[in-house]
């Protein structure tokens, strides 16, 4: 009995309630399928509609998924797979100048569960930046980054990473007059009919 220590309690603890709006915060597709990140609380969610502008019931929970994380930066469709950037506090010293580290998930494209992440390190012994969107060239994932106004205020970078070798990033400087990517897409001169 309870006395003696020898019962199993059980209880019930209520799950935080989602708070989804309808406002959107990237896109990608996959020829077919269109991939709606969509803002919400505690995380954001990922919906998956025909290009017809239905939804996709057999993904995820009718149609749309929790992502693994809040604050999604961007969504890019490359080798059968989701992709998604979020953002997190970086783990570098504090006298590296701020900045966020880059978090990118790969998730299956028919159910929106998680399959793998890997990191972006922000803070290479020089100037910190914020990660802000992602997409691919078709073969590689490319990561947008902004300089956070300490060594080279303004600097922007694209980060060049194989998806089947994650660990090895490319960094690339980006000639110009912006001092931040908000968004991105790759366009590689093909004419369209």
């Amino acid at each position: 009995g309870e006395s003696d220590g020898n019962t199993i309690k059980k209880s019930a603890i209520p799950l935080p309630t989602s708070t989804i709006t309808t406002t959107p915060k990237g896109m990608a597709e996959d020829g077919t399928n269109l991939y709606l990140v969509i803002e919400a609380s505690p995380k954001d969610y990922i919906a998956k509609v025909t290009t017809a502008g239905a939804l996709v019931t057999s993904f995820g929970t009718d149609g749309s998924v929790q992502a693994p994380k809040d604050d999604i930066e961007g969504i890019t469709y490359l080798d059968n797979a989701l992709w998604i950037l979020t953002t997190a506090p970086s783990s570098c010293p504090p006298s590296c100048g701020g900045g966020d580290d880059a978090r990118v998930y790969k998730l299956d494209k028919d159910t929106g569960a998680e399959d793998s992440s890997f990191d972006i390190s922000n803070c290479n012994y020089g100037p910190c930046f914020d990660f802000t969107g992602i997409t691919n060239n078709g073969t590689k994932l490319l990561v947008g980054a902004s300089e956070t106004c300490g060594f080279q205020c303004g600097q922007m970078k694209i980060f060049e990473i194989d998806p089947n070798n994650t660990s090895q990033q490319d960094e690339k400087n980006v000639n110009g007059s912006p001092s931040a990517i908000d968004s991105m897409t790759f366009y590689d001169g093909t004419p369209t009919d």
